[in-house]
């Protein structure tokens, strides 16, 4: 039972750092993207708009793999 118990919290952590995680990663995505509608250099803008994408995919990833098991 209390090995039961233990690996229940394992995984409770797990999926909690997963969703601390990936709100993480989308405050990330929102800074960029704030950044980017300040910067002027179109090449920084783009660089800014790519790692807001990443972001956010991973984000997606993360929460899809938690969902799914």
């Amino acid at each position: 039972m209390r090995t039961e118990a233990i690996s229940t919290l394992m995984t409770n952590d797990r999926v909690l750092a997963m969703f601390e995680h990936s709100d993480y990663l989308r405050e990330q995505a929102a800074k960029y993207l704030e950044q980017a509608k300040k910067e002027e250099d179109s090449s920084a803008i783009k660089e800014l708009l790519q790692l807001a994408t990443i972001c956010e995919e991973v984000a997606n990833d993360m929460d899809d793999r938690r969902v799914s098991g």
